[in-house]
């Protein structure tokens, strides 16, 4: 499927920075413009299965055309399954732009872009128990997530399953 969509409103856009939990004073009244692209599509063929997202979003300010920051980004993501048998691996590959937001001070800062890879594997040796293994950021990138907060580091799951 892919949805295109514009979207004109009114936004409250902060730009003075004020203590926890408010954490920004909206005085700013914008006219704005969204403008986006959601795609998503799904292959599935006899032993694998291909599911696939992008997004992309840009706010504009409608007065003076100018990009709003915190609002203009790009992400997607890409998973790929498949299933022989009693075992079922997977991998997942999913990333986000660069974006522009302000910072406590109202400075504005770019937080970095990041592409991270998750991975596992469930194997069902026999109904009712499944076992499944999962890395997520199997490559220990560091990234951060909106407001600077660093993202988590490597992390291994494993889960037992009992169904009854």
């Amino acid at each position: 499927t892919i949805a295109p969509f514009i979207n004109y409103s009114k936004n409250h856009i902060g730009t003075k920075s004020v203590p926890t939990p408010d954490r920004w004073i909206y005085d700013n009244i914008l006219n704005t413009r969204t403008i986006g692209l959601d795609f998503h599509s799904t292959l599935s063929l006899n032993w694998l299965n291909i599911v696939g997202n992008y997004s992309w979003v840009d706010a504009i300010n409608s007065d003076t055309e100018e990009s709003l920051e915190g609002i203009s980004e790009h992400y997607g993501s890409l998973f790929l399954s498949s299933k022989w048998r009693f075992i079922a691996p997977y991998l997942m590959v999913t990333f986000r732009s660069d974006e522009l937001q302000r910072d406590f001070d109202g400075e504005l800062i770019t937080i970095p872009g990041y592409e991270l890879v998750t991975a596992g594997i469930k194997i069902t040796p026999w109904e009712p128990i499944s076992f499944s293994l999962r890395v997520d950021n199997l490559l220990d990138k560091e990234y951060y997530l909106r407001d600077m907060v660093e993202g988590r580091p490597r992390e291994g799951k494993l889960d037992v399953e009992v169904s009854f």
